[in-house]
């Protein structure tokens, strides 16, 4: 855009000037002359001693009040020979657009009007403000051209000062009479070469087409305010009129503002507001200098979160979200960050508006001043109740993996413990002077393995180590057994009860339900804090019962369900609480590290299995959990006829590998008396390099699974490297569902075996290889 040049800027004076009457000391004469003046008055001295001139006119024209000044401006005229003359008459030739002033406003067209006069005495020209006073006469206030140019001088060394703001003045052809302002000072230009050019030779065709509408909107005697683009910048733009010039033509101001920054930042705070308006966290801000540090501001995630509007929560210090909580350790942590100025982090319990819990995980950061003066707080909250929840439950499994861990190492420990005890007294009922009386003791002794084989098996179960698949469970002899396993680890004062029918059949994991009475008996004990009776009752029930028990189950499958009822005569539940324990992550034992997952997890293995789950609860009585499953088959009966034996092998070259030196031994034994070829190794690596060696006779391969260093899955890859087609037994406590494709082909035998065990499967191997 390119930029004209003038030649000064005459017309500041005159502009100014007309500033400083439009707006001193008008309330003053209003009030002082509402009407003719008493010469000999009060009020007349009063005026007297002003330093501007004051004129009243009556309709007709006539001069009714004069004070000292205005005499004195008039050519030094008495007020005795000013008053009552014609103030027209008074006026020079070049007062012809003051005299136009004076008739519109004596006539009522015009009021409050800034013109010029020329001082008959001296002949300079004196700024007149005209008013109406409504009766058809006009008030008159003079100001001497000195005060008029400090004034003006005063307000043009303001407009200098203004900050990112330019000031002009226009007349009615939109040319500029006056520029300045600080605006000016950033860019490369002197505004006094505006003056005396069109605002289209100094901004150009557009921004004069945006200009022009403004400028004559306040030509007309109204205000207007737009914004534009100019320079790279944004501008803020407000016009509207100012006092006429000498000759009574309307003219204006315009005053610009450099709002860039300005509206970046904006845009910045809308960001950030649109931000915190959708944040799914709560926000409060709270003002450290005020007593006991108010909140002053939140955003909709607070609402969201704890339920509190912001009318309801602006002016009160956040510990109101602690509800009747008792006091808690993090509420410390707090009080010293505030009194401190420090920034915290926090987890607590806080209360919602409609009295629930949920843990607030809470984040403090102080706002300083330039100074380092702490100002103000700001929060952010976060309801972590479900993450606390699943990492308590992470936990609870990473515990439960490394106790299921354990278990199935001390099961596989006891398998082998119990393998060797059935050899050892396998060999003892073989001597031949083993009295009658001691060999029955010894079958004594084998049936009481067979109860430890029962115990490995529940512990197996319980790390998971056996395979999870759906099976004809009988559940009465299901529920026996693990009550049984649950008087150990209850407390004392909970008594358990078993009633049950006779044998009754469901489909489902052993383990699966386990889990399904494990989180029942944890709630139940929980439930009886003074100890107490937990009762279980399994039997048969019809398809009508079985709705009416849990009504919206789904009996379409099933004509006769399994019924398996879990009864506490404990604290019970409300009926909110009952009506919500099976959803996820609701707790009523927060503060005891609950999660909340038990009851959804039984729910969710009912539903999985085609059956159901119904609570029945009431408080101070109890709570009675209905297990309901379709009933199933019992398995099939073994077949009653006879199965030809395989018979029994002697003179196989056999390997034994197993670093168990008693279990090892045994069996070395009882298959040398069985008239076999025996050679042991203690370890994986010492019967690999005997498979390694060729001149070794092997026929068979009896192998540990779990040996340290070279395992038992190693040596069946070595087999089938070293000695393709080779009879290959694993004995091992898992399995083989569990051991998976890498036996594929291999025979296992389960720990613990007896010498019968080890027989037949010889016997089995010597026919393949026979046939």
């Amino acid at each position: 855009m390119r930029l004209g040049h003038g030649a000064g800027c005459p017309r500041v004076a005159s502009t100014t000037r007309g500033v400083a009457i439009a707006y001193a000391r008008r309330e003053a004469l209003e009030a002082l002359l509402p009407s003719d003046v008493p010469p000999a008055s009060d009020l007349s001295v009063v005026l007297d001693e002003l330093a501007d001139g004051v004129l009243r006119l009556d309709a007709d024209g006539a001069v009714s009040f004069a004070n000292r000044p205005a005499r004195g401006m008039l050519g030094g005229l008495g007020g005795e020979t000013l008053i009552g003359r014609d103030f027209m008459a008074l006026l020079g030739p070049s007062d012809v657009g003051a005299r136009t002033v004076i008739e519109a406003v004596a006539r009522g067209e015009r009021s409050d009007v800034l013109t010029a006069i020329t001082d008959p005495r001296v002949g300079r020209r004196l700024q007149v403000r005209v008013k109406g006073m409504g009766d058809g006469g006009c008030l008159l206030v003079f100001t001497p051209a000195s005060t008029a140019e400090s004034v003006s001088l005063s307000l043009s060394a303001f407009f200098e000062q203004l900050p990112r703001t330019g000031v002009a003045i226009f007349d009615a052809r939109h040319v500029y009479t006056y520029m300045g302002g600080g605006a000016w000072n950033d860019i490369e230009a002197n505004p006094e070469d505006f003056v005396g050019l069109h605002i289209e030779q100094v901004w150009g065709p557009e921004v004069a087409a945006q200009l022009g509408p403004l400028f004559d909107t306040a030509l007309g005697g109204t205000y207007a305010y737009d914004r534009l683009d100019w320079a790279g910048k944004a501008w803020e733009l407000w016009v509207g009129p100012i006092p006429p010039g000498a000759d009574g033509s309307p003219r204006g101001m315009a005053v610009s503002r450099d709002v860039t920054d300005e509206l970046e930042q904006r845009t910045r705070l809308d960001l950030v507001m649109h931000a915190l308006d959708n944040i799914d966290l709560g926000v409060l801000i709270a003002d450290a200098r005020a007593p006991d540090i108010p909140t002053i501001y939140v955003n909709p995630g607070f609402t969201r979160l704890t339920g509190y509007a912001w009318e309801e929560a602006i002016g009160r210090n956040c510990r109101f979200l602690r509800g009747d909580l008792p006091p808690q350790p993090e509420t410390d942590v707090i009080r010293q960050a505030l009194a401190n100025g420090r920034s915290c982090v926090v987890t607590l319990k806080n209360r919602r508006r409609d009295g629930s819990l949920f843990d607030n995980r809470l984040s403090i950061e102080p706002v300083r001043d330039a100074e380092g003066v702490v100002t103000h707080f700001i929060g952010v909250q976060e309801d972590v109740t479900e993450l606390l929840a699943r990492e308590a439950e992470l936990e609870r499994s990473r515990r439960l993996n490394a106790l299921g861990r354990l278990a199935g190492g001390v099961a596989h420990d006891l398998r082998n413990v119990i393998s060797g005890v059935q050899m050892l007294l396998d060999l003892a009922s073989d001597h031949p002077d083993m009295p009658p009386e001691a060999l029955e003791h010894v079958q004594d002794a084998k049936a009481f393995l067979d109860r430890g084989v029962s115990v490995t098996s529940e512990l197996l179960a319980f790390a998971r180590v056996q395979p999870v698949r759906d099976e004809p469970v009988d559940i009465r002899s299901l529920v026996r057994q693990r009550v049984s396993l649950f008087r150990h680890l209850l407390r004392d004062d909970i008594r358990l009860h078993v009633e049950s029918e006779d044998a009754v059949w469901a489909r489902i994991d052993p383990g699966r339900f386990d889990q399904v009475l494990v989180n029942l008996v944890t709630n139940a004990e929980a439930a009886l804090p003074e100890g107490g009776n937990l009762a279980f009752r399994v039997r048969v029930i019809g398809a009508d019962e079985a709705v009416r028990i849990a009504p919206g189950l789904d009996v379409r499958g099933a004509e006769r369900w399994v019924h398996v009822a879990v009864q506490d005569d404990g604290v019970g539940m409300s009926h909110d609480v009952r009506d919500n324990a099976f959803d996820p992550f609701f707790t009523t034992r927060a503060d005891a590290g609950g999660s909340g997952l038990g009851l959804s997890s039984v729910f969710g293995t009912m539903r999985q299995v085609g059956g159901g789950v119904w609570l029945d609860s009431e408080v101070g009585v109890g709570t009675c959990v209905h297990l309901l499953l379709p009933e199933a088959r019992p398995p099939s009966e073994p077949a009653t006829a006879e199965v030809a034996s395989p018979g029994k092998a002697t003179g196989l070259n056999l390997l034994i590998a197993d670093d168990e030196p008693i279990l090892r031994r045994a069996m070395s034994t009882l298959l040398t008396l069985d008239g076999h070829h025996v050679r042991v190794a203690e370890s994986g690596a010492e019967a690999l390099e005997l498979l390694a060696n060729p001149q070794t006779p092997i026929d068979v391969l009896l192998t540990d699974v779990v040996m340290p260093g070279v395992s038992g899955l190693d040596l069946v890859a070595a087999a089938r490297r070293h000695r393709p087609g080779m009879p290959v037994v694993l004995m091992t406590g898992y399995s083989p569902e569990v051991l998976g494709t890498a036996v594929e082909g291999v025979r296992v035998v389960s720990k613990p075996f007896d010498r019968n065990g080890l027989q037949t499967v010889l016997a089995e191997i010597a026919a393949e290889q026979a046939g």
